[in-house]
């Protein structure tokens, strides 16, 4: 018996070429759509005809669609190497894909959002209202930088003022540049005065710096009427940033004034003294001559008293202290005649001048001793004396060491080193 071309074979399903339906076996013709259904077999499935491929499915078609048993090659073809992705794996990355835009999109409207509130709020912030915020820590500054200069004193460390200066400046200079940045345009008048505040305030720091370290600079001068200005400056900002009435410049210009003036005059004094130094040493070298001329005199005396012998006669003697009294009266006189150019200059001269009197003093009772009628030895004669002048030889021993005192007290401050000179 003869097999119907259009039978897909024992057990097979015939399919139309037509239209891809599937036909009831026995039949030529395609039950759908009418077309003449020819037999083709699938390999390696005798009998069984190969449906064919189509991308759509006709309108209104009706009838099961093939398995995926009857599409699926069967192994070790061409075709079992391309894959083609499932209807359910599209649908999944067409979903991840439209997730991932529609965040986006959201966070790109978020950032909008922000970005327009952000222009919002600082465009509705008063200028007065963003300058008090920059200036601030200006006048926090500049207090510490008042309390600073108030504890300067000439003699003590500067270092403190110093770090106060930098640190005031830094921080003025910051918020200058702050400001620049703001729109001036809801206050125009109050921006033009918080300018000038600063600018105001940035000179004057700068002229406190080398005041600082040249107090005699000329700029230390200015300081003053810097500080006024600064602080006039500042108060005309009124109630709009109060927080800078707080800055004392016209006292903290006084006080580096002051400074800048003991510094100064310290210095000058000290290169007075100096000279003066000099010059007392010079006298007191040239007191040297006499006081060992009075030494040996002396201790011939004493050599007579004790009984070893004297080597001069009283007429001798007498002549010798006349010279001696003559010499330092020269001595007090020149020493009277010396220029103090400071206080403690001042105090030396006044010691020098009282121990040349004692010593004075001491050669005059013992010149009065001989030149008077004098009875018996000689020997008795010096050491009755030198009995008598004891004390003014006492009091002109402690002028002298009174004066060494003050006067090596002197050159210590101004670096010299101290002297023991014999005079």
């Amino acid at each position: 018996m003869s097999q119907d071309p259009g039978d897909g074979g024992a057990g097979g399903v015939a399919f139309c070429g037509s239209c891809g339906r599937a036909r009831l076996i026995g039949t030529r013709f395609c039950e759908h759509c009418g077309a003449e259904v020819r037999s083709a077999h699938l390999p390696g499935y005798p009998g069984v005809a190969t449906p064919p491929r189509i991308d759509t499915e006709p309108s209104g078609a009706l009838g099961p669609r093939p398995s995926s048993e009857q599409l699926t090659p069967p192994q070790g073809t061409a075709a079992q190497s391309i894959a083609a992705p499932s209807p359910s794996q599209g649908r999944n990355k067409r979903g991840l894909m439209i997730a991932a835009s529609a965040l986006g999109a959201v966070a790109l409207v978020a950032a909008t959002v922000a970005i327009v509130l952000l222009l919002n709020s600082k465009s509705t912030a008063s200028y007065a209202s963003q300058a008090r915020v920059i200036l601030k820590p200006v006048a926090i500054e500049n207090e510490k930088l008042s309390q600073a200069i108030q504890g300067l004193t000439a003699g003590h460390s500067i270092a403190g003022v110093r770090a106060a200066l930098v640190s005031t400046e830094t921080e003025v200079q910051a918020a200058q540049q702050e400001l620049a940045a703001l729109d001036p345009s809801s206050d125009s008048t109050l921006s033009s005065q918080v300018d000038a505040a600063i600018a105001a305030e940035l000179q004057w720091i700068r002229d406190a710096s080398t005041t600082l370290r040249n107090p005699a600079s000329p700029l230390t001068s200015q300081l003053s009427a810097l500080g006024q200005d600064a602080q006039s400056r500042l108060d005309a900002l009124g109630t709009s940033i109060p927080s800078l009435l707080k800055s004392a410049f016209p006292s903290a210009s006084n006080k580096l004034a002051t400074y800048a003036s003991a510094i100064t005059t310290n210095a000058h004094q000290k290169t007075l003294e100096i000279g003066f130094s000099g010059q007392v040493l010079a006298l007191l070298n040239q007191s040297t001559s006499t006081f060992q001329l009075v030494n040996s005199f002396y201790a011939q005396l004493q050599a007579a008293a004790n009984g070893t012998g004297a080597t001069f006669t009283i007429s001798q003697a007498e002549q010798q202290i006349n010279s001696i009294i003559s010499s330092r009266t020269s001595l007090e006189a020149a020493a009277q005649a010396l220029s103090a150019p400071t206080t403690n200059a001042q105090s030396v001269i006044t010691l020098l001048v009282a121990s040349f009197t004692a010593s004075l003093k001491d050669d005059n009772d013992l010149a009065s001793c001989l030149n008077q009628a004098n009875y018996g030895t000689v020997a008795y004669i010096y050491q009755s004396c030198l009995s008598s002048s004891s004390g003014d030889n006492a009091a002109a021993t402690g002028a002298k060491q009174a004066f060494l005192s003050a006067y090596n007290q002197m050159r210590a401050t101004i670096g010299e080193p101290s002297v023991s000179p014999q005079f």
